[in-house]
Parts: structure tokens; sequence; C-alpha cells
């Protein structure tokens, strides 16, 4: 009884760790898998769900997500009180996670404000949502406070 409990634990943190290298590697559905899988092995797992929970995320289930994770913060803890008094920050810290995890798009656009290309770049980047985008505008043009210096 005690070696299968043991086996029992053995696979759940091989089915955590791939979840994990998965998730890493931008593999959501596969993550996802292996998180499932140790959560039928030890259902109150905090971190199979919070693990599920992320990949949950990226694949833009987030009404799964969010089940997920507050069972997870349940289970854990950790985070509960928080989400109970602020539950509004909850949403800002799930989007500064998945920012911090990845991966995130940097763009810097170097152009004339105005002129056309730069414009539908502007506007092709603007198209699709992706919250992990940053987007920097460097305008070619002098500013008026370049100019009077010159």
């Amino acid at each position: 009884m005690q070696r299968d409990r043991e086996k029992s634990l053995v696979d759940v943190e091989r089915w955590i760790k791939d979840g994990k290298m998965f998730l890493e590697d931008e593999k959501y559905k596969e993550s996802l898998k292996n998180y499932e899988e140790a959560i039928k092995k030890e259902e109150n797992n905090a971190e199979a769900l919070f693990g599920k929970g992320l990949a949950l995320y990226k694949l833009r289930e987030y009404k799964r997500a969010i089940k997920a994770l507050e069972k997870a913060s349940k289970m854990d803890n950790a985070f509960s009180e928080q989400i109970e008094q602020f539950p509004s920050a909850y949403t800002q810290f799930m989007v500064a996670l998945d920012f911090g995890i990845g991966p995130s798009y940097e763009v810097v656009i170097v152009g004339t404000s105005d002129a056309g290309d730069t414009i539908a770049m502007l506007s092709a980047l603007r198209t699709s949502f992706t919250p992990n985008k940053v987007v920097i505008l460097r305008p070619s043009e002098k500013t008026s406070r370049q100019s009077a210096t010159r």
C-alpha cells in the first residue's frame, strides 16, 4: 500500500514536470494533458491545478483557467485572501503572470508619424488581441523641442 502511494507521487511529480516543460515550450495542449493526468492521480494538488490554470489561460479558455486557479488557491491558500479582498486585481495579476511567463513581443516602429506605411503598421498591430505586446513608436521627424535647440 505504501509502495503504491510512493509510485503515485512519483507519477504526479513526473506529470507536473512534463507539464511545466510543455508550458515553457509553448505546447499548451500537451501541457494541459500532463497537468490533468497529475490531477487524476491527486485531485487537490495545488501545483498541478495552478499549471492547468496557466495552460488553459494560454489556450484562451479563460473561464476554465479561472476555475482551476481558484481551486489551486483554495488548496494552497497562497492568494485566496487577496483574491477575495481585491477580485479586480486578480485579473491584472493573471495578465502580469502571462506577461512574465511569456513569450512577449516587442515591436519598434521608426518612421514619420503621419506617413501611410507607419499608420498601416500601427493599424496591423491593433487588429488582434495580443496581451504580451509592447509597441514603441519612434517618430523620425524632429520635435519642436529639437528644432528649437538647433
